[in-house]
């Protein structure tokens, strides 16, 4: 659920840190900290164009039933979940479709986004409609991919026989990004893989997504929802 803002502030945006994980150095895994996606940490993120990477989720299971947990959190923004492919997007679709004791349709048939809760399921191609289309009733508090093996930004072109036709789909992300700034804030940007990141070539991702530099989390140990409270 999501809450209409007007003229928003930060604090406002960011409540409390929905996404929290324990942050890693990348080769040797070890523990250096924790990620919690506040106010503050979105801000360091814009400013010094940090990407985050939680790989070792384990399954593309795992990463979804963190993002349904994540988007029946009661905040105040909206978080865009991006999905690699528009086969990948039916299969989520659909599983939320028998959920609710709904039959399930065609990949040809689900819808380029739909929302739920706190969240909006979208890919790269229905980024641009999305934002056109009025359901982002409240700010963007992070783009989420799903990147399983940090692969989207592979495809830049389509190729039909002689001819190349450009289909840039890290600048859809890009476009998106800076279509919905907030206070002078970009979107963090945060990546989900089902690897340990040291499997990954992050290197090719970095430049095409603007990114200076990566964190990694460890997907294991992700939080996500409103932080339990402390007595």
């Amino acid at each position: 659920m999501t809450t209409v803002l007007a003229d928003p502030t930060m604090s406002d945006i960011y409540p409390f840190p929905a996404i929290r994980a324990t942050q890693i150095a990348r080769m040797s895994e070890q523990n250096i900290g924790d990620f919690k996606l506040t106010a503050g940490m979105a801000e360091q993120m814009s400013e010094d164009d940090i990407g985050l990477l939680i790989a070792n989720c384990g399954s593309m299971e795992r990463i979804h039933e963190k993002l349904l947990d994540l988007a029946a959190t009661d905040y105040s923004a909206t978080f865009v979940v991006v999905m690699q492919s528009k086969k990948m997007l039916a299969v989520w679709y659909n599983a939320q479709a028998r959920s609710l004791g709904e039959r399930p349709v065609p990949e040809s048939k689900v819808p380029n986004f739909w929302v739920s809760g706190c969240c909006v399921f979208t890919t790269p191609e229905g980024l641009s409609g999305l934002s056109d289309s009025g359901q982002l009733s409240s700010p963007v508090a992070g783009i989420l991919m799903v990147d399983p093996y940090l692969s989207t930004h592979n495809c830049r072109v389509i190729r039909k026989g002689r001819y190349t036709i450009t289909h840039d789909r890290p600048q859809f992300v890009l476009n998106f990004r800076t279509d919905h700034v907030e206070a002078g804030v970009l979107p963090p940007l945060i990546f989900f893989a089902v690897p340990p990141a040291k499997s990954l070539n992050t290197k090719p991702a970095e430049s095409v997504y603007g990114l200076a530099t990566w964190w990694y989390a460890d997907g294991k140990r992700l939080r996500v929802g409103e932080p339990p409270t402390v007595s």
